[in-house]
């Protein structure tokens, strides 16, 4: 994991990263509603056509 901040959209494949704080209320609202909240460890594990992410 890296000590530096980056974006979700930034994100490697199967890289782990710290949720630390939301920028975008609607995003973060539906991050908030899947139980993703700061402080969270997150790996992106796959990427679906039309750049939708799961978690």
């Amino acid at each position: 994991m890296a000590d530096t901040a980056q974006t979700l959209d930034t994100l490697p494949l199967n890289q782990k990263a710290r949720i630390v704080e939301y920028t975008d209320d609607l995003v973060s609202q539906h991050l908030l509603e899947m139980g993703c909240l700061p402080g969270n460890e997150i790996y992106i594990n796959n990427i679906a056509p039309w750049a939708i992410l799961y978690l």
